[in-house]
């Protein structure tokens, strides 16, 4: 019962923040380069954490808190450095990378 509660404090949570983030009724240069990248990031995300958590484990590294913040940053710029190099390789053209 205390994780359900938990899980919708985070949902809340988050809601809120994305509502603080357009309170101006523009959206922020973040989001907005984010927002070039969803396709890349939503598809790539699980390779590039995997790998970085099998390389963690390998390493001996079992730390939560080491896990989760590199996991998660591993899983947006991952995605958005390999789209970059795509886009601007030859031959590769992507309908998705604008």
């Amino acid at each position: 019962m205390i994780g359900f509660v938990m899980g919708l404090i985070a949902c809340y949570s988050v809601v809120v923040l994305v509502m603080s983030a357009f309170d101006t009724g523009r959206q922020s240069v973040i989001f907005t380069y984010l927002a070039k990248y969803t396709m890349s990031i939503f598809l790539m995300h699980t390779l590039f954490a995997a790998l970085l958590r099998v390389g963690l484990f390998k390493m001996g590294i079992r730390n939560a808190v080491v896990h989760v913040t590199l996991g998660l940053s591993i899983s947006f710029i991952g995605p958005i450095i390999a789209a970059s190099i795509m886009k601007k390789a030859n031959g590769w053209s992507f309908s998705f990378i604008q």
